[in-house]
């Protein structure tokens, strides 16, 4: 966890893209998530929203260990800096 989050910025997360997805309605309960389409996810929230979009990577190799990656894109939008830390955390 930061102390802020921007309004827009990106995370390489060490997961599969199917692990993400799994994870999204517990990570942002209890908001509503929409998924408009299969890379992209919208939260509602009191004061806006937050549209994420991902992609999985190549995976990242250590001697024998192949961890999967996930890049992911988040845009708030009207969402003011405190609930934005919130929603993060």
């Amino acid at each position: 966890m930061q102390a802020s989050y921007p309004v827009a910025f990106e995370r390489d997360m060490g997961l599969t893209v199917s692990e993400f997805v799994r994870c999204l309605p517990e990570a942002f309960e209890p908001l509503a998530v929409a998924r408009p389409t299969a890379q992209a996810a919208v939260i509602t929230m009191a004061s806006g929203s937050a549209t994420l979009q991902w992609h999985a990577l190549e995976a990242r190799v250590i001697a024998l260990i192949a961890l999967p990656r996930v890049h992911v894109r988040f845009n708030f939008a009207g969402v003011a800096d405190e609930e934005r830390y919130r929603v993060m955390k």
